[in-house]
This record gives C-alpha cells, sequence and structure tokens, in this order.
C-alpha cells in the first residue's frame, strides 16, 4: 500500500544514482517494535532495478529526481501472518542509506 494517503513517506535521505555502486547489493532490514521481521536484500527481490526501470520507461517518461517504489522482498505481513497495530513503530532500514521510522496510528 505504497499509493494510500500517509503511505507513500520517503526519508531519510533519498541516495542519487552515480552514488550506488551497484543497486542489487543494499541490505534491507525491517523492524516492527525493536523486532527483526525481515533481513534480507535488493539481490532478493524479484526483478532487478534495472529490469523495472526499463520496464516503466517503455510506458512512463522518466525525469530526474523521479522516484519508482516497488515491492519486498518476501517474508512480512501477511506471509508471517503479523498484522500492524496503533502504537506499533515501523524502521525500514536500507544499508548505506538509513533508517525511516513510522509509528502507526489509528
Amino acid at each position: 500500500g505504497k499509493w494510500q494517503a500517509t503511505f507513500g513517506r520517503r526519508g531519510p535521505c533519498l541516495l542519487p544514482a552515480d552514488e550506488a555502486a551497484d543497486p542489487q547489493q543494499f541490505p534491507l532490514r525491517l523492524r516492527v517494535n525493536g523486532e527483526l521481521e525481515q533481513d534480507s536484500s535488493t539481490a532478493q527481490m524479484v526483478f532487478p532495478v534495472a529490469a523495472v526501470i526499463e520496464f516503466i520507461s517503455r510506458f512512463v517518461t522518466l525525469s530526474p529526481g523521479d522516484v519508482i517504489s516497488t515491492g519486498t522482498p518476501h517474508g512480512v505481513g501477511k506471509a508471517k501472518g503479523k498484522f500492524l497495530r496503533p502504537g506499533d513503530l515501523v524502521e525500514a532500514e536500507i544499508g548505506g542509506i538509513g533508517i525511516l521510522a513510522n509509528p502507526v496510528v489509528g
């Protein structure tokens, strides 16, 4: 649900493409209330970053600064039978970029 109001947050920063040596080698971690729920990397995503850009650019003119929101490697949410509740704190980390912390409100 990256399209819902308040769900498409970005941060703490964006990494310019020319500073990413290999976009398929970023570690990804997701914690809920301090518990590690996902420990993966962009190498585990179904489609490589270059393939996603190639596909999207067939239909959309991409410009500098555009953001493409992708899915996530397996193993979170419904796959585990766990769901977020008001009061939870979700921390999404991309190694080398930073941690985005979001509280869940009802």
